[in-house]
This record gives structure tokens, sequence and C-alpha cells, in this order.
């Protein structure tokens, strides 16, 4: 989500008082050993909800979510938590964004995001002195125009809401109002349109832009034998995409491999 601005390693150590001085956190944001965000954003200087719109439709509620901070040098263990409507009392569970074991080695290369919500009891807990996530949203993704629901439905079937959580002995409980909530989607409106706000302007004389060099469609790669692609003569009809179906192999581990397709 948007976390809390990472301080010098040497005020996890000193202490609370120095971590708030450097944050800017209220010691309300504090509980127990953990430092949250929730003040922060609950005051529009960051987002607690991820919202989204597509093609200039209803904004949609995802999720909520919250940055934390563990200060001590011991681990937050036993953590569990949820959202709770003030409408129907509905829950929505709350979950840490984790890694699998091998995300370090393989997941920069292979996925986007790495970071998988994720139940607390399916976890080894949240280390000394870690900066970790929690979401409501159960996947890594988010299907555009799919997941979540349109804000008029929040408002009729969620509403505000109540974040309960508990660990190492303590239950916390933090309610967003809808003037919060509000705030959040004003915020959200008005980062959709710029001029919505002071911004700067360019003059009509001003120094062009660099432009990014093109990218060739196919580089060129000992790890594909596929020829160079050519543009169909007329009359065959225009291609859908640049590169025809099934014109590209995928790529096998084993280069010697390469030249056979994989189901």
């Amino acid at each position: 989500m948007w976390p809390v601005a990472f301080v010098l390693a040497f005020a996890y150590f000193i202490g609370p008082s120095v971590y708030t001085r450097a944050t800017g956190l209220s010691y309300n944001a504090q509980v127990g050993n953990v430092v949250w965000n929730f003040e922060q954003t609950a005051r529009g200087l960051g987002y607690f909800l991820t919202l989204q719109r597509v093609n200039g439709g209803e904004i949609r509620f995802i999720n909520f979510g919250a940055h934390g901070k563990n200060i001590s040098n011991n681990p937050i263990s036993q953590f569990n938590g949820y959202l709770q409507s003030d409408l129907t009392n509905a829950r929505l569970p709350i979950y840490l964004l984790a890694q699998n074991a091998e995300a370090a080695t393989t997941a920069s290369a292979c996925f986007a995001n790495p970071w998988i919500p994720t139940l607390p009891d399916e976890t080894f807990s949240i280390p000394p002195f870690a900066d970790f996530e929690i979401t409501t949203f159960d996947k890594a993704f988010i299907e555009m125009g799919k997941d979540g629901m349109p804000i008029s439905s929040f408002w009729n079937n969620f509403g505000s809401f109540m974040l309960v959580i508990e660990y190492d002995g303590i239950k916390f409980r933090r309610h967003f109002s809808r003037e919060e909530i509000q705030r959040q989607l004003d915020m959200f409106e008005k980062s959709l349109n710029p001029k919505s706000n002071p911004f700067v302007l360019r003059k009509p004389n001003a120094s062009p832009a660099a432009l990014p060099p093109l990218e060739p469609l196919v580089l060129n790669s000992p790890l594909t034998t596929t020829p160079p692609l050519t543009i169909p003569k007329a009359p065959a009809p225009p291609l859908a995409t640049p590169v025809p179906p099934g014109a590209l192999k995928r790529l096998d581990s084993d280069l010697t491999d390469a030249k056979s397709p994989r189901n």
C-alpha cells in the first residue's frame, strides 16, 4: 500500500520516543510494540483504502490496508484481526503480506509483486524490527473492473467500520468514520485530475521532452529460433496484434529443447 516513511536504523534501537519524533507519528499510533500509520492516513496524509476507477466508471473499493513497524527485538506472534461493518456487522479478515521462501531469488525475476496476502496463522509471525503490511484483499493481483465493489454498494452494504487487531495479549480497536472514508475518496478523485489542484504549467515554447527509444518487437536472443517478423503483403488482413498467434515459441529452461514448443 502507501507505507510510513522509513527512518534511520538507529531510531529503532534507541526507543519509541525517537522513532515517534523521526516519523512524525503521535503516541496514539503505537499499540504495544507496533507503530501504525493509521493516524497519518486518517488525517489525509496517505491512503488506508485501495480504490480503482476504470474508463471513467464508478470508483471501486478494493481493500483496506495499513503499514506497521515492530519496534521491539521480539517477534509479534498470535496476530489476527478483521474489519467489522457499522451497518451489518459483516467482517473482512485481515491478511499479512508475506513471501514464499524462494521469493528472494526468484520472485524479482518472475513476478512483479512477490507479496502474497496470507492468513497470519500461515506465517512464521512478524520478525523483530520488521516493517509489514496488512490488507483485507486476499489476492496478489487486482483484476481491473472486476475485483472489489462499486463505492455506492460499499456505502450501502458496508459503510464506516471498526478495525479490530489482536496480538501479544493486546486487543486494539480503531473506528474509521464516514468522514475519514470520504476524505480518501476526495483524495483519489483529485489524483485522477491533476488540474483540480495547483500545478506547474510548461510554457508553450518550452524545450520538447525527450522521447524514450523505440523497442524492437522481437529481441535477438540465443534462446529463441523464431525467424524475423515480416509485414504481411496485401491483400492479407491486418493483424490484431504485432505478433501473429503462434509465431513466438515459449522459452524452455533447457537450451537443447528450445526448438520444441511447450504445452
